[in-house]
C-alpha cells in the first residue's frame, strides 16, 4: 500500500461547466477530506452525482479547493488533467516519510515547478544553494536575483476560478518541472 499524505490543491483560472465538472469528478476519485467549491459556482456542480454537498461559508477564496490525505500527498489524475487541460493549480504537500513538504504550482505558460517548503507553505532556501549563491553572485542585487528566482518569487500568484462559455485549447503541458530539492540534496 502507498504511503499517504495530507494535501491541498487549490484550481484557479478559467474552466467551463463541463471542466469544472471534470475537475469534482476526479477529486472525488481521490476520496479527500473535503471538496470546496465558491458559493457563485456550486449551482453548477451541486447535480453532480454524489456531491457531498460543501459548506458555501468555508471558501474564502475563489478556488475549488480539495484536501486530505491522499497517496502520496499528489492527486494525480486530477493533476494529470488540469495540466493536459490548461489549468493552473497550486498543491501543498505537508512533510512526512522523511520527505520535506513540498509546494507544486503549474501555470500553463511556465510548466510545473516544485519547492521545498516549511510550515507555512513558504519555499525556503538550504545551505548548499545559500552557499551556491553566494558564489555565483557578486552583488547584493544579483544575490537577491539569485534567490528570488530559486524560491519561485516570479511564478504568478494562483488565479482566481472563472467559468467561461468556450473550451481553453487543450494543448498537452509543456512538460518543464522545474525542481528545486535536488540543488539541496
Amino acid at each position: 500500500m502507498a504511503n499517504r499524505y495530507f494535501a491541498i490543491l487549490e484550481v484557479g483560472g478559467t474552466v467551463t461547466v463541463e471542466q469544472l465538472r471534470q475537475i469534482i469528478a476526479l477529486a472525488q476519485e481521490e476520496e479527500p477530506e473535503s471538496i470546496e467549491v465558491p458559493p457563485a459556482l456550486l449551482p453548477h456542480v451541486q447535480d453532480t452525482e454524489g456531491w457531498p454537498k460543501p459548506s458555501p461559508e468555508k471558501v474564502e477564496v475563489g478556488y475549488v479547493r480539495v484536501s486530505g490525505v491522499v497517496r502520496w500527498g499528489q492527486f494525480e489524475d486530477l493533476e494529470a488533467y488540469l495540466q493536459a487541460q490548461q489549468i493552473p493549480y497550486d498543491r501543498f504537500t505537508e512533510s512526512g516519510g522523511g520527505w520535506d513538504a513540498v509546494l507544486v504550482r503549474f501555470r500553463p505558460d511556465r510548466g510545473v515547478r516544485e519547492d521545498m517548503v516549511n510550515v507555512d507553505g513558504e519555499p525556503f532556501i538550504g545551505w548548499k544553494a545559500l552557499e551556491r549563491a553566494i558564489a555565483e553572485t557578486r552583488t547584493r542585487e544579483e544575490l537577491v536575483d539569485w534567490l528570488r528566482q530559486y524560491v519561485g518569487a516570479d511564478v504568478p500568484a494562483l488565479p482566481p476560478l472563472t467559468l467561461t462559455d468556450r473550451k481553453q485549447g487543450a494543448s498537452p503541458a509543456s512538460g518543464r518541472k522545474e525542481t528545486r530539492a535536488a540543488a539541496d540534496a
